[in-house]
């Protein structure tokens, strides 16, 4: 599942993380000076918790989108899969071989995750 999380979201993720993570030290280190009891840290533990299980979310959401076009294709089923440009109707009956997880025809890789039935 690791190797199916978005590049793009950890990225972003830490940047969030690392502002979320200042400003509670920030409002901590102002709750304190003022002698009161900060809320800010629970706030950003759950913050930073909500994130991290977003991106696992969304890297066990593209690996169940792969495995279940593979089972569909294995299967004998036909799929759209698109790509920036083009669209396919993708099945073995027209040609299509899996590799790895990509279907491929001639020259043409189309990646798994952008198929649907």
């Amino acid at each position: 599942m690791i190797e199916h999380i978005n590049p793009g979201f950890i990225l972003l993720g830490g940047l969030v993380l690392v502002m979320v993570f200042l400003t509670t030290i920030i409002a901590a280190g102002d709750a304190y000076k003022e002698h009161k009891k900060s809320n800010a840290l629970p706030i950003g533990f759950t913050a930073m918790a909500l994130l991290v299980a977003f991106i696992l979310y969304d890297g066990y959401s593209t690996k169940s989108t792969i495995d279940k076009n593979i089972e569909l294709f294995q299967k004998g089923k036909e799929l759209e899969c698109s790509t920036l440009s083009s669209s396919y109707l993708v099945s073995k009956q027209t040609g299509w071989k899996l590799r790895k997880e990509a279907f491929s025809k001639d020259s043409l890789l189309v990646d798994v995750k952008y198929c649907k039935e």
